[in-house]
């Protein structure tokens, strides 16, 4: 066997070590082609788990491009199934929407690459995102539909604001205990979990009440109850 140290730091992103990895695969196959038979079985491994690390990241990125729209799919069905009504729950996961992309944009604004912490924090995203929003549209569904839009609005944020506000500010707390860490994981987690409620409060309160006292659903708009009781007609 033949040892030999390298500059491959214990962290180095997938991006980054996948061209290394592909110098030495060709190097390897060179050789083993070269050889004569026998001792044409040439082989490279890290003492340091770096290419286990690099393959187990590629999985991962593709995994949190999959789950973040299986779970943006999820979450547009849950939506439906707790308000009943399309109007509301579209306006909900185009919120939804906007958090995950401003998410994403920040932290390649803050420098982050695509590696094990980020493709976990991405899978998980949704469903941090989901809740403030959520919360509002029951809260706007549910409030008395011979009223205005303004009216419905007013009703919902003083029904479930104080909820949301106070929700927010504990997580917010819990999660700038974590930026005071040294280790990578916590410290990153800990910046994942502060902007994503961050968005989340000002996607609600901003973009989704934007949209519903703009276009919001007034009477039976977007019931799907209504719906069904026209096509069976039990409305009569």
């Amino acid at each position: 066997s033949v040892v030999c140290n390298t500059t491959l730091g214990l962290f180095i992103v997938e991006k980054a070590a996948r061209p290394i990895f592909d110098e030495w695969e060709a190097f390897i196959a060179k050789h083993n082609r070269d050889a004569p038979a026998g001792v044409d079985g040439l082989f490279h491994y890290t003492t340091t788990g770096v290419w286990r690390a690099m393959e187990t990241e590629a999985v991962l990125a593709e995994s949190a491009v999959f789950g973040t729209v299986l779970s943006l799919i999820l979450a547009f069905i849950i939506m439906i199934s707790s308000t009943l009504n399309i109007i509301i729950s579209i306006y909900a996961i185009l919120t939804v929407i906007g958090i995950v992309v401003t998410f994403i944009g920040t932290i390649v604004l803050i420098g982050w690459e695509l590696g094990v912490i980020e493709s976990i924090c991405i899978t998980i995203l949704v469903g941090l995102s989901v809740d403030f929003v959520l919360h509002l549209a029951n809260a706007y569904n549910e409030s008395a539909h011979d009223a205005s839009r303004f009216e419905r609005m007013s009703m919902a944020i003083l029904e479930i604001g104080i909820s949301i506000f106070s929700a927010a500010v504990t997580t917010l707390g819990a999660a700038a205990v974590l930026l005071g860490t040294t280790v990578i994981f916590f410290y990153r987690f800990g910046i994942f979990v502060f902007v994503t409620i961050l968005l989340s409060f000002v996607f609600s309160f901003g973009m989704f009440v934007a949209l519903t006292l703009l276009a919001g659903p007034v009477g039976e708009q977007g019931s799907i109850k209504a719906l069904v009781k026209r096509c069976t007609g039990k409305n009569k």
